[in-house]
Formats: structure tokens, C-alpha cells, sequence
């Protein structure tokens, strides 16, 4: 008795599938293999790996893209790893600048301009002070930036005095 049928493989279920055969062939091993590459078997692990090194490329890009980002906008916060030193420093209080490349803000936030031009970000900065107030800080210096703020450094206040308006 002859086969009527011949086995091919459905790509999309991963299944083997029964088809008829035309009437008067025979399921030979040609027909099959033609049914096989028609149905794409031959091709489906290639194109799994084709795939597979496509998303590992795109992952790979997006990976090296987020390290080059947060490379180029430095530290965000200051470590406790970095060295820190008591400081006193005199200046007036002033809203610091911002770093050139971030957007523009329209709040304020009070930061020391020393005499000698330089800026620092205030922590703990009691409020009997205000902006305009000539000051002497002293405190612990941790130097860096914090962004946005273009500033040398922070300074931890343990003490300040006003000197004047």
C-alpha cells in the first residue's frame, strides 16, 4: 500500500504535519525534503540564532549608550568615600549657578559664594540666615560636584556666623 501522505514540518507549531500527496507520487525522500524547506526547517535554527545575536547587539548598544551617559555627567551625589576636611570659609550667600548642559531651573537654592569666587553647596545651613547675608561657614568639606549646581564642593555646616548684609 502506498503513503498517501507525507510528513512535513510546520515551522510555526514545530510539529510534524500530514499532507496529502499528489495522487500517482510517491512520498519520497525528495518531495519530503522539498516540503521541508519550503516550510522553512532547514532555515529555522539560523534564523533563531540570527535573532538571538540581534538582541544581544541591541542590548550590548543600549548598555555601552547608559555607561557613556552616566559617565559624561559625573557624580551625582558626594561618597562617603571621599576625603572631607574642616574648612571656614567667608563669602556671601547667594542661589547657586547652574552647570552648563543641564536645563534651566527657576528655584533657588542657597549655596555660599566665597570671597575668592568659588561656590559650595551648604548642608544644614540653619535659617537665621538668608540670601544676600555675608557669612563665615565652617564645617566639613567634601569636595565635587553635585549636579546640577556648579559648585566646588559641600560643606557640612557646624557653625556659621552672619557677618552682615
Amino acid at each position: 500500500m502506498v503513503d498517501n501522505y507525507a510528513s512535513t514540518i510546520d515551522s510555526w507549531s514545530s510539529g510534524v504535519v500530514q499532507r496529502p500527496v499528489e495522487a500517482g507520487r510517491r512520498a519520497d525522500s525528495a518531495a519530503i525534503k522539498r516540503d521541508r524547506d519550503v516550510a522553512g526547517y532547514n532555515g529555522s535554527m539560523r534564523n533563531c540564532r540570527a535573532d538571538l545575536a540581534v538582541v544581544g547587539l541591541l542590548s550590548l548598544a543600549i548598555a555601552v549608550a547608559l555607561g557613556c551617559n552616566l559617565a559624561s555627567t559625573g557624580p551625582s551625589t558626594v561618597t562617603a568615600a571621599q576625603e572631607t576636611t574642616m574648612i571656614t570659609v567667608e563669602g556671601r550667600l547667594q542661589c547657586l549657578p547652574q552647570r552648563p548642559g543641564f536645563p534651566t531651573t527657576f528655584e533657588c537654592t542657597t549655596g555660599l559664594r566665597a570671597d575668592d569666587g568659588r561656590h559650595y553647596a551648604l548642608l544644614n545651613l540653619k535659617s537665621d540666615v538668608s540670601v544676600g547675608d555675608r557669612v563665615r561657614i565652617t564645617g566639613r568639606y567634601t569636595p565635587g560636584t553635585r549636579d546640577p549646581y556648579d559648585v566646588v564642593g559641600t560643606i557640612d555646616v557646624s557653625s556659621q556666623e552672619r557677618l552682615g548684609r
